[in-house]
């Protein structure tokens, strides 16, 4: 016996399951499938809205997935993301070891049986078109800052300007030195040539 709960939540023998039905204007991009299935893998009512909050988030964005815009490369990793797999540009791939390479490219397969007629974005996605975009030595160090609030805890203003100028100084020596250069593109030489900047110090 089959119960619903609300439009995308169903009780089928007492497992609670997903059902989301796709747009008709969508039906020839999934190849006229009309409905996504499966389990939810629990008899918990609570836990089955947890576990369907994602895959709601997931099929609204494949629902609702167009060409409009720019292709950039934040809406190609959206696109594999809601296609299943996490991006990698196609060089990054190309790199990889067999088995590693195999392991990137089977959910990569499975989103190419999903989506019959792929959008821009997602040809780019699945193709690895878009390379990574250059994160400069500056942007990087103004990430650390916003992602290590820990560092300055308990500080004042002053105190926390104080703090981040040691690591300021040492950016601004890099960047005279070196340039703005891409940081996901320095090599080992280039640390070790440089190494001297740091003064020992660690962030």
């Amino acid at each position: 016996m089959t119960r619903n709960y609300g439009d995308y939540l169903q009780v089928r023998n007492g497992i609670y399951q997903y059902l989301f039905t796709t747009p008709k204007d969508q039906l020839a991009r999934f190849g006229g499938k009309r409905q996504f299935r499966g389990t939810l893998g629990t008899r918990d009512r609570k836990e089955a809205l947890i576990k369907i909050g994602p895959l709601i988030e997931q099929h609204m964005k494949m629902f609702q997935a167009n060409d409009a815009g720019e292709l950039t490369y934040e809406r190609t990793k959206e696109a594999a993301e809601y296609l299943g797999f996490s991006y990698r540009p196609a060089q990054e791939v190309r790199a990889t070891g067999i088995e590693e390479r195999v392991e990137m490219l089977a959910p990569i397969f499975d989103a190419l049986n999903l989506v019959q007629k792929p959008n821009a974005n997602e040809k780019a996605a699945i193709v690895g078109a878009v390379e990574v975009p250059a994160l400069t030595f500056k942007q990087a160090f103004g990430r650390f800052k916003e992602l290590s609030p820990e560092k300055v805890k308990g500080k004042n203003p002053v105190e926390t300007k104080r703090f981040w100028r040691r690591y300021e100084k040492i950016v601004e020596d890099f960047i005279e030195e070196m340039g703005d250069r891409d940081v996901l593109k320095l090599t080992k030489s280039d640390a070790m040539n440089r190494a001297g900047f740091a003064g020992g110090s660690n962030f």
